[in-house]
């Protein structure tokens, strides 16, 4: 017995996969959240040939954690001088105003029924998980993530599912 499928069907799945949204990480930069694929014409712009230009729009979202209006990014990261290179930042006691570089390195915060993985490198520092779950993520405490202090499993799994977003 043998099936065939046809092209419709065999494209379906592509441009489901094309309409996902996406993270850019840009060099040097910030993160670049495109949620619609599809390229839009951009009115009374056209090339040397005349024809109509089009683009993707995006939404640019902090990495560096140094702009004053998190999530999104405000260009502090080219006046910080930050570099999407993974090393460490060499101690350097004249350049004290230099935010330090963070390396790619997970911890586990292990609680009886439920583990949360922080990674510092790809977390855009807009203190999303502290918003909305301060019980279980204490900006000044030490460890900062309590997973016992949920009051449900669930309850952390919704906070990081949002956070998803800014932490990619």
């Amino acid at each position: 017995m043998t099936a065939k499928i046809n092209k419709e069907e065999q494209q379906e799945p592509q441009d489901q996969l094309r309409e996902k949204p996406k993270i850019v990480p840009l060099l040097n930069g910030p993160y670049y959240f495109i949620n619609e694929m599809e390229p839009k014409v951009v009115e009374n712009l056209q090339n040397s040939r005349g024809e109509s230009l089009s683009v993707i729009r995006g939404v640019s979202l902090c990495r560096c954690g140094a702009s004053n209006n998190k999530p999104f990014c405000d260009g502090m990261h080219s006046k910080i001088g930050f570099s999407s290179e993974n090393k460490e930042q060499e101690e350097d006691t004249n350049n004290s105003d230099r935010h330090p570089m963070v390396k790619d390195k997970r911890k586990n915060y292990v609680g009886k029924s439920i583990t949360i993985h922080d990674n510092r490198k790809i977390c855009s520092h807009a203190a999303e998980c502290v918003n909305n779950l301060p019980s279980v993520f204490k900006l000044n405490a030490r460890p900062w993530i309590s997973p016992e202090a949920a009051e449900t499993k669930k309850e952390i799994i919704n906070t990081i599912k949002k956070m998803s977003i800014w932490c990619s």
